[in-house]
């Protein structure tokens, strides 16, 4: 196989007599279903996590405050944590700024850094100090509607879910083609820390739903390179900037999305974007530099850790591979302050769906798709080992999972795609729709199965609160419903999709 990827003809038309079935849900609607149902369940999961309980959480509301002040950087102050090794200690220090708290506001048992405690309030510290405002623009546009700190952060976790279910549903716009096939890599890209991570005050939601739209938008632009329409290249420009400017290593996930778009386009795909789109590219590459270039000068400018070391090779590689069975384990959920692992049974279960997925698209793929879904999995797993191994060590912690998911969620994107456009294989045989059926099931009933674990566990683990049992407003049952409206309108979309009468399908040549 040369070139690009399949690309998709027009609808072919089954008879006549097929399309009288019975009415079906018009497309638009049925993918408003699954968005409506995400929607639902991030709401209820931003209720099912303790206060200020997510990963530095109390760091990252500080933070925000700051950016709601309209202060970038704040005072650099030193960190000594006893508890800590000097290491550690050394590295936190780098990050760690002062920010001006007004009373009230304070998170749980954070101590005032100025030494007082005036009428207007005091100087905080946050270990995250130094992280790029953009992740934190809405969570601060929250806080300034607040009085207290028990409003400001629940306002501040919708804010900051706000933002990424923007990504999340633009990245399922993207994809969305009228048929579930064109979705189940998007479904199992999303997994349950995506969404607890994305309904917790942290820049990380953002950058990992922001990489995963970026992602989404490259699948699209190779789907038929030369007519792409004008919202996909604004969409992949906006997503890439995002991606780039929201943590310091943004742009390594730019960088790898964009790879990713040049496996799936191949050089006549290139051709045919660059030749149907050259106005709109320079445009685009224009604002992606300027974004990268912002993101080096604001790292340089934060004072990041730079530290790049490659010696002992052997050693810290294998280091780095120690890491990388805890990096996928927590790639699928574990919650609160990083201390509330999934059981390792339940990882298996979403790997396991993974690797179907994976082997499919292997099965059914052309050899230029292999290659490329080779390299896609091994970039993907390569990619937490030698961060660790080349950078990270040197702060004396472990990598954690959502620092580096994005390229992993790439694993599952791509297969998706391979299966998309290569679907009329499958649908030869008649256990391929509810084949497809089954694997979307999995993935909803398994997120409803993360909630549960997580909010039935949650409340026991508290430890930054006064009290030991966790109730969140308006006590669970209204968050339990929600969560439960959110499950049964996405296997909704799977009944009206994938069990529905037949349709006219479009078929990929190639």
């Amino acid at each position: 196989m040369t070139g690009q990827l399949p690309t998709l003809t027009r609808e072919s038309s089954l008879p006549a007599g097929a399309r009288r079935n019975g009415p079906r849900v018009g497309a638009r609607a049925r993918c408003a279903l699954l968005i409506t149902g995400l929607a639902a369940l991030l709401g209820a999961w931003i209720m099912s996590t303790a206060p200020f309980a997510g990963p530095d959480e109390q760091s990252h509301y500080i933070r925000a405050i700051g950016v709601s002040e309209g202060v970038i950087l704040g005072t650099k102050i030193a960190y000594n944590d006893p508890g800590l090794t000097p290491t550690q200690n050394a590295f936190i220090g780098r990050d760690t700024r002062t920010y001006e708290v007004a009373r009230g506001m304070s998170p749980y048992d954070v101590g005032c850094d100025s030494g007082t405690l005036g009428v207007s309030g005091c100087l905080e510290a946050s270990p995250n100090g130094n992280f790029p405002p953009l992740g934190y623009v809405l969570p601060a546009l929250a806080l300034r509607l607040s009085h207290n700190v028990s409003s400001a952060l629940w306002l501040g976790r919708v804010g900051s879910a706000i933002q990424s279910f923007a990504f999340l549903a633009l990245a399922t716009a993207l994809l969305w083609n009228a048929t579930a096939w064109s979705l189940v890599g998007l479904i199992a890209a999303i997994s349950p820390m995506v969404l607890f991570v994305a309904s917790v005050l942290n820049p990380s939601g953002v950058q990992i739903t922001a990489a995963l739209a970026l992602g989404a938008a490259g699948v699209r632009i190779a789907r038929d390179p030369r007519r792409v329409p004008p919202w996909v290249l604004v969409a992949f420009a906006t997503s890439g900037v995002v991606t780039i400017l929201a943590g310091p290593i943004g742009l390594a996930f730019a960088l790898i999305d964009g790879c990713l778009l040049g496996l799936l386009l191949g050089l006549a795909g290139i051709r045919g974007l660059w030749q149907g789109n050259r106005r709109a590219l320079a445009g685009i590459a224009a604002v992606l530099v300027l974004a990268a270039l912002l993101s080096l000068i604001y790292t340089h400018i934060a004072g990041f850790q730079t530290t790049f070391g490659f010696t002992p090779f052997g050693s810290s590689l294998d280091q780095g591979l120690d890491q990388l069975p805890t990096v996928l384990e927590s790639a699928v959920g574990n919650f609160g302050a990083a201390a509330l692992p999934i059981p390792l049974a339940a990882c298996w279960v979403y790997w396991g769906l993974v690797l179907v997925l994976l082997a499919a698209a292997l099965a059914i793929g052309g050899l230029r798709e292999r290659l490329m879904l080779i390299a896609v999995t091994l970039v993907g797993l390569a990619f937490p080992v030698l961060y660790w191994a080349w950078i990270d060590r040197f702060s004396g912690f472990p990598v954690f999972a959502r620092e580096v998911m994005p390229p992993l969620l790439l694993i599952p994107l791509a297969a998706g795609e391979v299966i998309y456009v290569r679907r009329a294989v499958l649908e030869r045989h008649r256990w391929a729709r509810p084949c497809l059926a089954a694997m979307v099931v999995s993935l909803v009933l398994f997120q409803a199965y993360a909630w549960a674990f997580n909010r039935n566990r949650a409340p026991h683990d508290v430890t930054l609160l006064p009290k030991a049992v966790f109730t969140p407003p308006l006590g669970w049952t209204p968050w339990v419903a929600l969560a439960a409206v959110g499950i049964a309108m996405m296997l909704a979309f799977v009944a009206l999709d994938v069990l529905g009468p037949p349709r006219r399908r479009q078929i990929a040549t190639g």
